[in-house]
């Protein structure tokens, strides 16, 4: 399991992430939205980005945290 966060370019409505991808969280600020959740093991983090980049949400900024796995 591991820890994502993606910043998207602009403001996205909240309710938007919470709807489509449960265990996720927005939280706008100036200019760009911060999404952050958790995946479990065989989720995929591309299908995720593809989602969004479908809707029109331009990822600039993708961190994940694998809690100290080497």
């Amino acid at each position: 399991m591991f820890e994502v966060e993606i910043r998207v370019a602009g403001a996205l409505d909240t309710s938007r992430v919470s709807g489509a991808m449960p265990g996720f969280t927005a939280d706008p600020a100036p200019a760009v939205t911060i999404i952050r959740g958790v995946l479990a093991p065989g989720e995929d983090l591309l299908a995720i980005l593809n989602v969004l980049t479908r809707h029109g949400v331009v990822p600039f900024d993708v961190w994940v945290n694998t809690f100290g796995k080497g």
